[in-house]
């Protein structure tokens, strides 16, 4: 089906006069008309399509092909005589009764060629609206999409017009919904009345709809601004997004609209105003300059707006923001770094030039802001490394995180930060071990060194920071080892939990491991030695399940908690868990098994028979029962009920 547009028929005309003024011979009109009536379906769509050609030269064959249209038997001669008669601009008083009747042709292309060449006659064929409304409901796409067009030419300022493309936005092919978006911003303003049904295709699930969305509220104008903006201020945030997808794409018009409320005396429109310059994001790169004063404007909600916008804008405001960070007012240094945050990667060398800023929180935002880009900020790890000595513990424990953020290209920042380890404040201290093992072989290497510090302190963090990097900290497991033999309780603890977490690579503890679940005093610390045990793999697995059944009863204790304490593998642990709840002779233990099958929730669904038989035991036992089946069941209700609110995966291809 031929797409129809105005220009292309201004292109037709001016090459027919351009032929005429070269002197260039057209065929005899005459003749094709004579052709018209061949025998052969071949030699007649030829000369139809020949006088079509000729555009409105040949205005005379307007007649005899209308005469083709209604009777010709050949569906492509048909479908040629329909096109022809737009070509030529055809008389609507000679051609519109045959092309209204050629609307109910049994062939689907010429019902859609018959439809375009009505939409080319305009308002004169306003008379066929009633049979083209008719024609919204044909079963073929191609037929409708062409219908659209038609409507919105023929009849653009009547309300019947306006309301059956409204309802056409509801049509099951995209290609159709589409089609009569652009037909209503042929409208223009006249599509006001259809902005909700609009509005609500900014949902769409084709971007081409949403796309052509936007085409036509920038031709309906103000009004179509204002109900996007109106969306921006109340929308959901899925709606918000819509809205703002279809404002970057109409761009410098709807900005321009909102930049001329910048200077109004309302706040509140102001607010507003920025807000939704900042949803345009690049295309709201003009507005940067009014932004950038308003960081420094007398209302903080203002500040705020600018910031969160600027941020929006993205690239185009870093160069004016890193102007602002000269200012005197370190108010508007400290949004312009917000807003630079907000930015990310394009702003690194911004940011970088903020971490020498004389205001802390200014310098923490900074710090902050960096950490966000991850491993792209790999120039700033110097500075960044520098602020590990800032006077501010909070500035402190900002560039060490970050540091840890950037990764492995911070290697250069490992001695600073296990100096750091020794740090007066204890967040500082935390941090610099985290971020040790984020940075890799270098950091970690740091932290096996730190395992062996005079100070318990310092000990205790870089157990607990390889133990929170888990498998990847399998290395210094010859290192922690030995400290589990340590004189200070926490580091014992902190590197039970730290084998546990490493798992089957710290297998070659398992004798450590076992004399510390045996040997050790704390009932916590033995709970620790028996988590590492049964996270180690089968030969600790085994120990930890043995001891289920030792004679002691703090040893049977000390290996339920443990089990309890499992994550990933806390299913394995809840046939044995209700053996015991079963079994066990202390009304004691079988009280510390079903607490523990409910710390194990969701996985521990077959003990529930178990535990409602346990409803019939002791006091203690059947307190602990009834927690641990309503822990259970809450954990099951709250899967079920989030499986049931999850979307449908569309598995068709």
């Amino acid at each position: 089906m031929r797409a129809i547009f105005k220009p292309v028929v201004v292109i037709i005309l001016l090459l027919c006069f351009w032929n005429l003024a070269w002197g260039q011979q057209s065929p005899d009109i005459r003749q094709l008309i004579d052709q018209l009536q061949a025998a052969d379906w071949n030699t007649r769509k030829t000369a139809v399509e020949k006088l079509g050609a000729l555009g409105p030269m040949a205005q005379e064959a307007a007649l005899p092909l209308t005469r083709t249209l209604r009777e010709d038997t050949d569906p492509l001669v048909r479908t040629a005589a329909a096109i022809a008669l737009g070509d030529i601009a055809a008389p609507p008083e000679i051609a519109l009764a045959p092309l209204r009747d050629a609307l109910f042709d049994d062939t689907p292309e010429v019902r859609a060629e018959s439809a375009a060449s009505i939409q080319l006659m305009g308002p004169a064929a306003a008379a066929v609206l009633p049979q083209l409304q008719g024609l919204m409901e044909d079963p073929v796409p191609d037929v409708r999409i062409a219908t659209a067009y038609a409507i919105a030419a023929v009849a653009p300022k009547q309300q019947q017009s306006l309301q059956a493309l409204s309802q056409a936005l509801s049509d099951s092919s995209p290609s159709v919904r589409q089609a009569v978006v652009l037909a209503l911003a042929d409208l223009n303003e006249g599509a006001k009345p259809a902005l909700p049904a609009l509005l609500h295709c900014l949902k769409d699930p084709n971007s081409f709809v949403r796309l052509a969305v936007a085409q036509t509220l920038k031709k309906i104008g103000p009004e179509g601004f204002e109900a996007l903006f109106h969306i921006l201020k109340t929308g959901s945030k899925a709606d918000q997004e819509e809205a703002a997808q279809a404002l970057r794409i109409i761009g410098p018009d709807a900005v321009n609209l909102l930049i001329s409320r910048l200077d109004s005396t309302d706040d509140s429109v102001r607010e507003d105003a920025i807000y939704a310059i900042g949803w345009a994001g690049p295309a709201a790169a003009g507005a940067v300059p009014q932004l950038i004063t308003l960081l420094n404007d007398p209302n903080i909600e203002i500040n705020n707006a600018a910031t969160i916008s600027l941020g929006r804008i993205g690239s185009s405001a870093v160069k004016p923001l890193m102007q602002a960070l000269k200012s005197n007012n370190p108010i508007t240094r400290l949004y312009a770094t917000y807003a630079l945050g907000r930015i990310g990667i394009p702003a690194i060398p911004a940011l970088i030039k903020a971490l020498q800023d004389v205001n802390p929180d200014i310098r923490k935002k900074a710090a902050q802001a960096l950490g966000a880009c991850g491993r792209a900020a790999g120039t700033a790890v110097a500075p960044l490394t520098r602020l590990l000595a800032d006077q501010d513990a909070s500035i402190r424990s900002e560039a060490a995180d970050a540091l840890g953020e950037i990764g492995e290209p911070a290697s250069d920042a490992v001695p600073e930060l296990k100096k750091a380890l020794s740090d007066q404040d204890q967040t500082v201290r935390t941090i610099a071990a985290y971020s040790l093992g984020k940075i890799g072989e270098p950091g970690i290497r740091s932290l096996r060194d730190s395992l062996k510090s005079g100070q318990a302190q310092t000990r205790a963090i870089a157990a607990t920071a390889l133990g929170m990097i888990g498998p990847e900290a399998a290395e210094a497991v010859p290192d922690l080892r030995p400290v589990l033999v340590d004189t200070d309780p926490q580091v014992r603890k902190n590197a039970l939990m730290a084998l546990g977490y490493i798992g089957p690579d710290a297998a070659s503890a398992f004798e450590d491991l076992r004399k510390s679940f045996v040997q050790a005093q704390d009932m916590d610390e033995r709970a620790m030695a028996g988590f590492a045990l049964a996270e180690i793999g089968d030969q600790g697995w085994s120990f930890v399940l043995s001891q289920l059944k030792h004679k002691d009863k703090s040893t049977r204790l000390a290996a339920i908690r443990a089990l309890s304490m499992l994550e990933d593998h806390a299913y394995k642990a809840v046939g044995a868990l209700q053996e015991v709840l079963q079994t066990d002779k202390s009304s004691f233990i079988r009280k510390e098994a079903a607490l523990a099958l409910g710390r194990i929730g969701r996985a521990a669904a077959p003990a529930l028979p178990a535990l409602k038989k346990a409803l019939d035991d002791q006091e203690q036992v059947r307190l602990a029962a009834k927690k641990a089946m309503d822990a259970i069941n809450l954990e099951l209700n709250r899967t079920e009920n989030e499986n049931r609110q999850a979307p449908e995966q569309d598995i068709s291809l």
